[in-house]
């Protein structure tokens, strides 16, 4: 008889309660509807991560040129030849850096294409033809978000670093060579 009981209790808890309504379907705003902003949405989060990442890396390479120049002197002869020789080594540096971050936004332009051949293969774009968006749409949407991607993250490295070597080596003049005097 007790068992009864609690069976009975524990069906009022988790009986469906009646007083809700009934989830119903629910339309998307107009600009939700096209195949970019679906891709763009899917790689919102990517290209937040990336951003910061690219920021923070951009910050870090920015900062290390006043030790780059300060060791000037001390740096091994190979070294000074790769970076562009003596008179160009912080333009060397800073090129490099931007080769460095060109190849991590690579990286980030690889994965979202990937990310499409994830999606098709998982089965998550099986209910896509059947709205308005078609199969070279749906891929056009993601080319594009990522063709826009990747202006936007070198934009952001190379800011940061430009930033970040610039408030390093305020107090010492880029152009500092006099201009030479005719006589």
């Amino acid at each position: 008889m007790v068992r009864a009981d609690v069976a009975g209790r524990v069906a009022q808890l988790t009986a469906p309660r009646r007083w809700r309504r009934a989830p119903r379907a629910s339309r998307a705003a107009g600009w939700l509807r096209d195949a970019r902003t679906l891709a763009f949405r899917l790689h919102r989060a990517d290209l937040i991560g990336w951003s910061i990442a690219l920021l923070v890396a951009g910050t870090a390479y920015g900062a290390f040129t006043r030790p780059l120049v300060d060791g000037f002197a001390d740096a091994p002869e190979d070294f000074v030849a790769v970076m562009g020789g003596a008179d160009d080594m912080l333009d060397g540096y800073l090129g490099l850096m931007g080769l460095t971050m060109a190849l991590m936004v690579t990286v980030f332009a690889i994965l979202a294409v990937q990310s499409v051949r994830g999606e098709e293969s998982g089965g998550r774009t099986e209910p896509v033809p059947a709205t308005a968006v078609s199969h070279t749409g749906r891929l056009g949407g993601h080319l594009a978000v990522t063709a826009r991607g990747v202006p936007w993250l070198l934009l952001v490295a190379g800011l940061a670093t430009g930033a970040a070597a610039a408030l390093c080596l305020r107090s010492r003049p880029r152009f500092s060579n006099p201009a030479p005097s005719s006589v």
